[in-house]
C-alpha cells in the first residue's frame, strides 16, 4: 500500500455476533484493558524509596499486588461469562495468560504461544467448550498475532479494541435507558470513567 503500509484483505467468512455475546466480549475487552493498565503501574521513584519511606513502599507493593489480583479475577470472570468451559478452573493469573493469548496480539511473558508445544496452557487446561461465533474473533486475532510476530512488532490489539468496546457498551446502556429506565442486573456496572488511550 501507499507509504509502505500493510493492509489485509480477507474474503473469508464473516459473522455478526448476537447482542448478548457482543456485550460479553466487550466486557472482557474492557477487563483486559484495565488489567493492562493495572500491571503497567510505574515503579516507585527514588524519592519514594529514601529512608523513612519504607512503610509507604511496602504498602504500595501490597496495594499494587492486590489491584493486579482483582484485575486478574475480573478478566477470569468475564472470560468464563463468554460461555467458555475449560477442563479445570485455573488460578486467575493462569487464566489471564490464556485470555491474552487468545484475544490479544501482544506477547505474554512466561507464556508459550505455540499450541503444539507441551508447555502450552491448552495441554494443562484444555478448552472443552467454546462458542462457535467466537471462532471468527479468535481467528482474526490469531491472524493479526501471526503478522505482528512475523513483522517483529509487539502490537497491542486490546488498546485498539477497548475504546470501541466501551463505546458499544455506552450506546447499549443508552438504548436500555430509553426503553423505560435502567434494568436491574446481577452483573457489576462497568466503570466508564476510566479512559483507554492508544
Amino acid at each position: 500500500m501507499k507509504g509502505l503500509r500493510l493492509g489485509i484483505l480477507d474474503w473469508g467468512q464473516t459473522k455478526a455476533l448476537d447482542p448478548h455475546l457482543k456485550h460479553q466480549l466487550a466486557r472482557l475487552l474492557l477487563a483486559m484493558a484495565h488489567y493492562s493498565q493495572t500491571v503497567a503501574i510505574p515503579p516507585l521513584s527514588d524519592e519514594d524509596t529514601r529512608e523513612g519511606q519504607g512503610q509507604r513502599k511496602g504498602k504500595f507493593k501490597l496495594q499494587t499486588a492486590s489491584k493486579v489480583q482483582r484485575a486478574e479475577e475480573t478478566v477470569k470472570r468475564e472470560f468464563y461469562r463468554l460461555g467458555i468451559v475449560t477442563a479445570k478452573e485455573d488460578k486467575a493469573a493462569e487464566v489471564c495468560k490464556m485470555v491474552f493469548s487468545m484475544f490479544d496480539t501482544r506477547l505474554v511473558d512466561d507464556y508459550c504461544g505455540n499450541p503444539f508445544d507441551k508447555s502450552h496452557a491448552l495441554h494443562s487446561n484444555a478448552v472443552l467448550s467454546f462458542p462457535s461465533d467466537l471462532c471468527y474473533v479468535l481467528r482474526t486475532v490469531q491472524i493479526l498475532r501471526g503478522m505482528s510476530v512475523g513483522l517483529g512488532v509487539d502490537f497491542d490489539l486490546t488498546k485498539v479494541w477497548a475504546p470501541m468496546a466501551e463505546g458499544y457498551l455506552k450506546r447499549e446502556a443508552g438504548k436500555e435507558e430509553g426503553e423505560g429506565g435502567k434494568e436491574s442486573r446481577e452483573e457489576e456496572v462497568v466503570d466508564f470513567r476510566r479512559k483507554v488511550t492508544i
